[in-house]
């Protein structure tokens, strides 16, 4: 199921409406052409846009209808999977970089909040990560270290966890950590994006996305094309490739 036809919605749904955009009904040309208009979709758009580039979005629903309308709306430098789990998979300097990837991305979007003057209820604050259980403390210690090593240096421990219901103790307390209003914030990137000159189109699904005599040619549902010097795939899954990513994946629900 996409995630445009659930009946369930969230918070942020409830409480911010995103701008409609009407179903591409022709073929036309771009520099870039964008699938999908969560919040990566959008934050290309805009980065095309100011550039100065030709930019084209496509979503098979709403704008911005998807999971980013669905997120916790944690903007986060520490990851799920935890750094110790990286390192050992990629290696210590590729979990490097990737730290340095995320701490731009939460600055990034603190800066564009600010200078757009997009209302979206930022703020930095702490994010603590607990132990479920008393056999986790150990992998908390590992954390730790694993954060030092990739230049997290501002990880510490607190000897109480400040969120009663969790009725947990010791803990990593992550400063600089960030929230937002998920729906807010693309509602300002997409009135960027149109003011950059980028066209938005809602309800409008991709069948094929291929390279053809050295352009990129994105065809949709209805027949419409549209021809680009290059197109990003920005979907939750890639629809591009159903085995590179969409095979490996497992479905779930928080």
């Amino acid at each position: 199921m996409n995630a445009s036809d659930e009946r369930s919605t969230s918070l942020w749904m409830d409480t911010a409406r995103l701008p409609s955009a009407t179903p591409l009904r022709r073929d036309i040309e771009a520099d870039v052409v964008i699938v999908g208009s969560g919040i990566v979709g959008l934050s290309t758009a805009y980065e095309l846009a100011g550039a100065g580039k030709s930019v084209v979005v496509l979503d098979r629903g709403a704008l911005g209808g998807g999971m980013t309308s669905r997120t916790s709306a944690h903007l986060t430098t520490n990851i799920d999977d935890l750094f110790q789990e990286l390192i050992r998979v990629h290696g210590l300097e590729a979990a490097r970089a990737y730290y340095r990837r995320r701490v731009a991305a939460v600055d990034r979007i603190e800066e564009i909040q600010r200078a757009e003057k997009i209302d979206c209820d930022f703020a930095r604050l702490d994010g603590y990560l607990f132990p479920a259980k008393a056999d986790d403390a150990k992998t908390l210690e590992d954390e730790l270290k694993a954060c030092r090593q990739v230049g997290m240096k501002s990880v510490k421990w607190v000897d109480e966890t400040p969120i009663p219901s969790a009725g947990a103790g010791r803990s990593l307390r992550f400063p600089e950590q960030a929230r937002f209003h998920p729906r807010k914030y693309l509602a300002g990137l997409i009135r960027c994006i149109k003011r950059d000159g980028g066209r938005l189109f809602g309800d409008t699904a991709v069948v094929s996305v291929e390279e053809k005599n050295g352009e990129a040619v994105v065809t949709t549902e209805r027949g419409p094309v549209v021809r680009a010097r290059a197109a990003i795939v920005a979907t939750n899954s890639p629809i591009n490739n159903w085995v590179a990513i969409h095979t490996k994946q497992t479905p779930y629900r928080s």
